[in-house]
């Protein structure tokens, strides 16, 4: 009898566990969803973050210039050429030198409530100068990183905003370290106040 109830505990456990998925982006993928594979990777990073919804989940993306694809803000204004809102990892697989998001007109680079960013040059991030809220509306034109978040291995420049033209820190952000400098370089960022970061 205690082998049966053993047997049903694990059974249930076992089934319950959620496994993250791998989801792969490609300029020369055929873009059909769910994306599992580079045969089948999504044309744009925004399409892959959307269906990549269980935590720990990661979005793994190759060279390449991201022109396309966005979200706006939950519950605000501004369109951004990626949104995560979910804890996931979006990952480079070749690094910044050949990996880039490239907002455009009125457009976020990216902005990070959860999860971590890993390999990316961010650029043409550009925030609105008035109107709107300004901590989701007007800040970070490269970068918006919530609380907890991680950015690393990243190069953000020719962005701008309103304050944070290269990154913005939204109530500290992520917990910054000596090292992180040199994880997240930004150049020739502009901002109205509060310098590229």
């Amino acid at each position: 009898m205690k082998f049966l109830y053993f047997s049903f505990f694990m059974a249930v456990f076992f089934s319950s566990a959620v496994v993250a998925d791998t989801f792969y982006v490609s300029e020369s993928g055929s873009n059909t969803s769910p994306y599992g594979s580079w045969a089948t990777a999504a044309a744009n990073i925004q399409d892959a973050v959307d269906v990549a919804v269980t935590p720990g989940d990661t979005v793994l993306v190759t060279n390449g210039v991201y022109r396309a694809g966005g979200a706006v803000t939950p519950g605000y204004n501004l369109n951004n050429r990626v949104c995560v809102i979910n804890d996931l990892q979006i990952r480079s697989v070749n690094g910044p030198e050949v990996m880039i998001i490239a907002a455009a007109g009125a457009m976020r680079g990216v902005y990070l409530s959860a999860g971590t960013l890993s390999g990316f040059a961010v650029t043409n991030g550009i925030t609105w100068e008035s109107g709107g809220v300004w901590e989701y509306d007007r800040s970070g034109g490269g970068l918006w990183l919530g609380t907890g978040t991680t950015a690393r291995n990243c190069v953000v420049f020719g962005n701008s905003a309103a304050t944070g033209g290269g990154v913005f820190l939204f109530n500290g952000g992520p917990r910054l370290r000596r090292s992180w400098r040199r994880l997240v370089r930004w150049l020739y960022n502009y901002w109205k106040f509060g310098g590229s970061i």
